[in-house]
């Protein structure tokens, strides 16, 4: 361990560092003695970096994340390095959450999170690994199976699990897969797959996909900031190998086309398919109309305020009490005339 350190701080001054005999006697801390388990802060921690070029205010980040992920236990941050940083959770399950949803993106650029088990600390060569849901499209009819999916999710990267709902959902002609995929390498646009027919081309959709480039692929940069770029802007080619259709539509876009189309649409029974209706039949709403005609003497009616009849009737009730008891007291006084 002393030895992978030394050559670490090594490489990162870029010269043979010369140990004096003190700086050559090293303490070995297995042992355990003076060890804090939980690192100072907390024993849940995770390690990060986010795949941009250009210096961030980390402190903003914090916030920010903070002011979305909403950890009940709260959260703190600690700044490693340059773009490199760990968050520290007094909570697994907040913690958890977390690395279960992902990919996070800040800026627009995604993050690449880690947990740090057993308190060793992670190095920023070691974050490269991006969780993405990614639907795989043009599928043949008979490879719309969970069985494909896993075998193409565990070509694309580290399979973690496949939409168990793959082929069966009405309107969906894809499977998806969430995949762990190596962020140092470009990111695949498809794949072939020999059949019985022959070869046929798959392509692949990414869900919640960040800024990328579209000269070649990466994730950690632009177009603007390519090598890649520069050569064909400078050689006047506009083509780009990649484009927007990398993207997955969101699900308030998939929300939009059903309700646009959904005038054409009928489910396997017949019935149309209104918005949200995941393929039942959804009866039409009623409006409500107000009531032209003024309340009757019985309030069994509801005025043109929309006010109901019960609260019209405890209204009317002190007038016609009155009006009763005057028009009593006037049949006494005639009967009193007449004597």
């Amino acid at each position: 361990m002393v030895e992978s350190n030394v050559r670490d701080l090594t490489i990162a001054m870029g010269k043979q560092l010369s140990l004096t005999a003190d700086e050559d006697v090293g303490l070995d801390l297995d042992d355990g003695i003076g060890n804090d388990p939980d690192g100072g802060v907390s024993k849940w921690c995770i390690v990060g970096t986010v795949l941009i070029r250009k210096r961030f205010n980390m402190e903003a980040m914090e916030s920010t994340l903070a002011g979305v992920w909403r950890p009940v236990k709260g959260m703190h941050m600690r700044i490693l390095g340059h773009n490199h940083f760990a968050l520290y959770f007094f909570h697994p399950v907040d913690m958890n959450r977390v690395l279960a949803v992902g990919p996070w993106r800040f800026a627009d650029h995604v993050m690449v999170l880690k947990e740090a088990q057993d308190g060793k600390m992670i190095t920023k060569e070691e974050l490269f690994e991006v969780p993405f849901w990614i639907q795989i499209h043009d599928l043949p009819p008979s490879c719309m199976t969970e069985a494909t999916g896993r075998r193409i999710g565990a070509e694309i990267g580290r399979l973690l699990e496949v939409d168990a709902r793959n082929g069966h959902v009405w309107g969906t002609d894809y499977i998806r897969v969430r995949v762990f995929i190596d962020s140092r390498k470009p990111l695949r646009r498809g794949m072939k797959l020999s059949l019985k027919d022959g070869l046929v081309w798959v392509s692949f959709r990414y869900e919640r996909l960040p800024h990328f480039c579209y000269c070649c692929g990466m994730l950690n940069h632009v177009e603007r900031d390519c090598k890649l770029g520069l050569e064909l802007e400078h050689m006047g080619v506009t083509e780009r190998p990649y484009d927007d259709k990398l993207r997955a539509a969101s699900k308030r876009e998939r929300q939009e086309a059903a309700t646009n189309n959904g005038r054409w649409l009928r489910d396997a029974a017949g019935f149309p398919i209104g918005e949200n209706s995941r393929g039942r039949h959804q009866l039409p709403k009623l409006e409500r109309r107000p009531v032209l005609e003024m309340c009757s003497v019985h309030g069994r009616e509801i005025d043109i305020n929309g006010r109901d009849y019960r609260d019209t009737t405890k209204n009317l009730e002190e007038p016609m009490s009155a009006l009763n008891s005057g028009c009593h007291m006037l049949n006494r006084y005639s009967s009193l005339e007449n004597c």
